[in-house]
Formats: structure tokens, C-alpha cells, sequence
């Protein structure tokens, strides 16, 4: 199995930390980046595979990050799963009409359902695309 290369955006010391571990442990490279600015040069430097993105950032916010993929078309070879503190149904919206393909909440979901959604949407992108 390749390994997948994610890129974990929160401004968050102990998340990236926690999460990033989790992830490592489970067989991902894991890259990271602490605003949205530092996420649009990364994702320009090297594709990552999946994206983990917060939306309360500095610099620039998660639905600055999603709009500029989209503008740029990179969001359609590039999932996105938002993990974010906000809750509200505008928020989830508004994240999935900018071409994020999951909204996570980070108060309900534990790290091995995070782990094996991520999982899911790539197995999923996979068999869409012909399994390559």
C-alpha cells in the first residue's frame, strides 16, 4: 500500500500533535501548517493526497483556503475534510459548496472515526477513478 501524504492545517499546538501522532502511527506521512497561508504553499509545492483543514485561522481562514482551491481548480483533485470547532449548518454549508468533502465537528468525532473516514473518501476517489 502507497503511503498517503496528508497535510494537517490547524493553528492548534496540541491538535497538530495529537492528531498528526494518530495519523503517523496509522501509516500516513503527515506534513503540517499553522494558517492558511503556509496550507495554499505547501498544497502549491507538493500535492498532498488529503487535506485535514480547520476553518478559525489566522492569516487566512479555512473557507479563504477552500475558495482559493476552488478558484484555482485544485480542490477537484484534492479532498478536504474540514475539522473545525464551528457546528452551525451555515458553516457546514458553506465549507461544502467551496468543495469540501466532509465537515467534521472536533467535540464529536473521536480520532479512529477521523482516521477511517479519511480512509473511505480516498478508498472511494479510488474506485471512482478507476482504481488507479
Amino acid at each position: 500500500m502507497t503511503q498517503i501524504n496528508l497535510l494537517l492545517v490547524d493553528d492548534d499546538d496540541f491538535i497538530r500533535k495529537v492528531y498528526g501522532s494518530a495519523f503517523a502511527e496509522q501509516g500516513f506521512n503527515v506534513e503540517y501548517a499553522v494558517d492558511g497561508e503556509q496550507a495554499l504553499i505547501k498544497i502549491a509545492e507538493k500535492l498532498p493526497d488529503f487535506v485535514l483543514l480547520d476553518l478559525i485561522m489566522p492569516k487566512k481562514n479555512g473557507f479563504e483556503v477552500l475558495a482559493e482551491l476552488q478558484k484555482l481548480g485544485t480542490i477537484k483533485q484534492l479532498p478536504v475534510m474540514i475539522f473545525t470547532k464551528l457546528a452551525q449548518k451555515e458553516d457546514r454549508d458553506r465549507a461544502l459548496s467551496l468543495g469540501a468533502v466532509d465537515y467534521l465537528i472536533k467535540d464529536q468525532v473521536t480520532i479512529e472515526t477521523m482516521i477511517n473516514r479519511v480512509r473511505q473518501i480516498l478508498a472511494a476517489r479510488v474506485q471512482s477513478s478507476g482504481g488507479s
